[in-house]
């Protein structure tokens, strides 16, 4: 143990990395990078989801090396071609599959999407909200609100 502090920061963070390269996954994100360097922008447009949230998602994953920031662009890495469904050794769904909360960890690390949900107030928030909810009752389930 080099540094406690970054030792227990690690520990901590180990729940959210696999939760945002689930989310990648789900939501096919590794498929919209394609060959060319895009913004979260440009990749949250092609997938549905909240460009700020997917943003963080991807640059946690950077730090990790699944992917890599060139010029605020986000590009592969051959870790990130293995998300590819087109890839001929993709484990795309396998991660999928491990984010099920049928197949995965159980209940307390259910699948969780970026999505937009509309809350009482008409405002469009980003939540991660329990897989297997209908959108209509995504509020009363929700598991945490991010701010932006």
């Amino acid at each position: 143990m080099e540094n406690p502090a970054n030792d227990v920061i690690e520990l901590t963070m180990s729940y959210a990395v696999p939760r945002c390269l689930h989310v990648v996954a789900e939501l096919g994100i590794a498929d919209a990078l394609e060959e060319t360097p895009r913004t979260a922008a440009e990749l949250a447009m092609k997938a549905g989801a909240n460009p700020d949230a997917l943003a963080r998602a991807l640059r946690l994953l950077c730090a990790y090396g699944v992917f890599e920031m060139k010029d605020g662009r986000f590009a592969h890495t051959p870790t990130s071609r293995l998300l590819r469904s087109d890839h001929p050794q993709s484990i795309r769904s396998f991660v999928r599959m491990i984010g099920n909360p049928a197949k995965g960890a159980g209940k307390r690390s259910s699948c969780c999407n970026i999505r937009y949900v509309r809350e009482k107030h008409h405002r469009v928030r980003l939540c991660l909200a329990e897989r297997g909810s209908t959108w209509r009752s995504i509020p009363r389930k929700v598991v945490f609100l991010m701010k932006r």
